[in-house]
């Protein structure tokens, strides 16, 4: 496909029609290239839709609309906002518009803050939330200290004690703690590995002193849950130990090896 010349004026929601944002017909296209024109001088964003392995996928079929910062809700994080793209013909009806969603229609595409700010790819997005005053200053000072964790296809937690739904029979699962003070990555691996049996008692290095006790190796299920530091006698030789609370039950367990939960 040619190449298009697409301005993006602001990201800020609240001023789309007073700065005459226009929108853009983006589908079919791996790399949507545009220019912040409010940059001295202007400079060019790239945005990217998903990946399938090492490959870009196309943003879909209908992607016209308008690329936006959606602030985190009142009281949430602030690593929760979220770079967004608006479906829309026109900027007058952004209000009442769907966001573009990822292809298993179970999400919206987004681009979390704290890549926006720890990536050196999104320079230019990142100068746009601070001049709009989106972001302050303080927020990128501290994001810039923490170390880069890549995010991509990992679960964002950002504390231990939120809560999220876990299918118990993923054999593998990433997570990502983020926050101001702490950016990390671990993952939980062979919970439940088929006919092949794990030890009850297997724990896997997470962050840097810290183990997880994978104690509901043998039920597979959906269920609310949320990570806890166990207070278990039987844990505290090993030192700090992260365990999985379950919190809700959202549909049947099921023991893979009956007789033994």
């Amino acid at each position: 496909m040619p190449k298009q010349h697409r301005d993006i004026i602001t990201l800020d929601a609240t001023k789309m029609q007073l700065l005459g944002q226009r929108t853009y017909d983006i589908s079919g296209y791996s790399c949507a290239r545009f220019t912040a024109t409010q940059l001295k001088p202007p400079r060019p964003l790239v945005a990217y839709y998903t990946m399938a392995g090492d490959r870009h996928v196309p943003f879909p079929a209908g992607s016209t609309g308008v690329f936006y910062y959606r602030p985190p809700s009142p009281g949430a994080p602030v690593l929760s906002g979220q770079l967004r793209f608006k479906l829309c013909t026109d900027v007058a009806s952004f209000a009442t518009s769907p966001d573009l969603r990822l292809p298993d229609k179970t999400r919206p595409w987004s681009l979390n803050l704290y890549s926006i700010l720890a990536a050196p790819k999104w320079n230019a997005l990142r100068e746009m939330l601070v001049h709009e005053s989106l972001v302050s200053p303080a927020v990128v000072e501290a994001v810039s200290s923490l170390p880069w964790v890549n995010i991509r296809s990992s679960r964002i937690l950002y504390s231990l004690e939120q809560p999220f739904e876990f299918d118990l029979g993923q054999k593998k699962v990433s997570f990502v703690i983020l926050s101001l003070r702490h950016a990390f990555i671990f993952r939980i691996q062979d919970m439940c590995s088929g006919n092949e049996r794990r030890d009850p008692s297997y724990t896997g290095e997470s962050s840097p002193g810290i183990r997880w006790d994978l104690a509901l190796l043998t039920l597979v299920g959906r269920v609310k849950a949320r990570f806890e530091l166990s207070t278990l006698p039987e844990h505290s030789a090993k030192g700090p130990t992260l365990v999985l609370r379950v919190l809700e039950l959202l549909t049947p367990l099921k023991c893979t090896y009956p007789g033994e939960c």
